[in-house]
């Protein structure tokens, strides 16, 4: 008897002692996921702790790439590697400034004039179509082009060309005349030559954009 009323009174105590689940802040199944994933873990268990709370009770294994995973990323970094060989140009629009790579080091740099607003230099990655020490323009004036590559078939090209600081051209890569010779005896048809609107802070930065 004494048994069962001992027994009785634990029950209310522990009844007594229960209240209402904790309402949890999210999802545990979420939550365990997304800690999981961004602890690079394959599996792991996550303990509520009653106050809407957790805490990492069961790590799991970290995560580790693929064999396959790792093959494609040297892949894409040799990839990247051989694009980046032989002489490559970018040109920064909003920095006006030209730049000259060789097997990924750099080899030049130069201010340049490109389109105005109306006459806009378009953007992307072109290859050199024709060069020509002495040119002029079929569009604007028989205007004179020393030392044209074309980069379209639209009269787009880098030459030598006056440089006021700022936009002028008609479209066209305005360089400096001692610059655009030396440009001249580096590049050959089939040159690549990419035109941004990034301003890259450093020539390491340049050299990911081409």
């Amino acid at each position: 008897m004494r048994r069962l009323w001992y027994g009785l009174v634990l029950g209310m105590l522990a009844l007594a002692g229960c209240g209402k689940p904790p309402v949890l802040s999210v999802d545990p199944a979420a939550f365990d996921d997304r800690h999981c994933a961004g602890a690079g873990m394959r599996e792991c268990t996550l303990l509520a702790t009653g106050d809407g709370r957790f805490v990492l009770a069961v790590p799991g294994q970290v995560t580790r790439p693929s064999r396959a995973a790792v093959k494609a990323k040297v892949a894409a970094a040799e990839l990247a590697r051989a694009r980046r060989q032989g002489l490559r140009v970018l040109v920064s629009l909003p920095q006006q400034k030209l730049y000259v790579f060789r097997d990924a080091k750099l080899l030049h740099t130069a201010p340049v004039s490109t389109g105005t607003p109306d006459h806009r230099t378009p953007t992307g990655t072109f290859r050199v179509m024709e060069k020509a020490v002495t040119h002029h323009s079929n569009r604007y004036s028989n205007a004179p082009m020393p030392f044209m590559h074309r980069l379209t078939s639209y009269g787009i090209a880098i030459h030598a060309g006056a440089l006021p600081g700022y936009p002028a051209s008609h479209g066209c890569i305005r360089v400096p005349r001692g610059f655009a010779r030396t440009l001249y005896g580096l590049t050959r048809v089939g040159t690549v030559v990419t035109i941004t609107r990034a301003r890259p802070a450093s020539a390491a930065r340049a050299l990911t954009l081409i």
